[in-house]
């Protein structure tokens, strides 16, 4: 499980979903078919929304994925992780957080911070990846 599934559902932002370009395996484009693939050069990718440029399966009334469960590899092994934009808009979220998701954010980011860093002790990698919240 990473930091995207388990903080999915109050925290995402669907970073993820605003790739372009992502190619996907020709199993996967078939199962998804021509409104989610689309095939160029001979590759397969995940198709766009033109008037976004976010992937067609973004779903703004859920804020994420509309096929999470169901997503491409290329979407499952994204991590948001060293994305600083992203964390620090993170970051402020936790911070006006109540109490109880604040701890429980806290907690995952510190497992993140601890899988990215795993030669430093967790204290040490939590520090270096989320100085803001030291």
């Amino acid at each position: 499980m990473t930091l995207c599934d388990e903080v999915r559902v109050e925290y995402c932002q669907s970073a993820c979903c605003h790739i372009k370009d992502k190619e996907i395996t020709e199993a996967e484009a078939l199962t998804l078919g021509d409104h989610g693939a689309i095939k160029r050069e001979g590759e397969w990718y995940l198709r766009n929304n033109p008037n976004t440029g976010a992937c067609v399966y973004l779903n703004p009334t859920l804020g994420g994925c509309g096929i999470y469960d169901q997503r491409p590899q290329v979407c499952r092994d994204y991590s948001c992780v060293n994305d600083t934009a992203r964390i620090e808009h993170l970051i402020e979220m936790v911070q006006n957080a109540d109490l109880e998701h604040r701890l429980s954010v806290v907690d995952d980011l510190r497992k993140t911070a601890t899988e990215a860093y795993p030669d430093l002790n967790p204290d040490e990698a939590f520090e270096l990846m989320f100085p803001d919240l030291t």
